[in-house]
């Protein structure tokens, strides 16, 4: 039994009337006074139309270990080279020290400062921590946040 909120209307279930509705399908078989409040019939809000902070740190947190991920060889190699001999490390120092390497330099940071962020927070909530309605939204802020203080830190120390 679904209830209309406001309307006093209670609606048994899908009849032929309103069955599309409840499949998720919105028909014109559904009176249009009807069809504005079918959001409330099947328990959902319309969509909107921005992302909410939690939903873009998700997606960050995607992105930027698939970054990471696939600078792994990168990384390795770098070090490696770094490792073998003097010639090596000036190598590796002249390239992170031209405009391609601090840009790299700074999108690993970037990346490893929003995994970082969005893991702590996650690791938080298992924990209890953060999970009532306004708490979560600010630490979904934060975290959004966070790395790019990181990286404006970096650009301020970099000579």
């Amino acid at each position: 039994m679904v209830a209309v909120r406001g309307h006093g209307k209670v609606y048994n279930g899908p009849c032929s009337e309103y069955q599309n509705l409840f499949m998720g399908r919105y028909t014109s078989v559904m009176p249009a006074r009807e069809r504005n409040k079918a959001h409330l019939l099947i328990g959902h809000r319309p969509p909107r139309p921005w992302l909410s902070a939690a939903s873009l740190l998700s997606s960050t947190q995607r992105w930027a270990g698939l970054f990471l991920a696939l600078s792994t060889p990168y990384f390795l190699y770098s070090f490696d080279l770094s490792l073998r001999s003097e010639a090596g490390f000036t190598q590796v120092l002249q390239w992170v020290q031209s405009l391609w390497g601090r840009l790299w330099t700074l999108a690993c940071v970037w990346a490893f400062a929003a995994h970082l962020a969005a893991g702590l927070r996650l690791l938080l909530g298992d924990l209890g921590l953060g999970l009532d309605r306004e708490m979560a939204r600010r630490s979904a802020w934060a975290a959004n946040l966070f790395p790019w203080f990181v990286v404006l830190a970096l650009l301020i120390g970099w000579r």
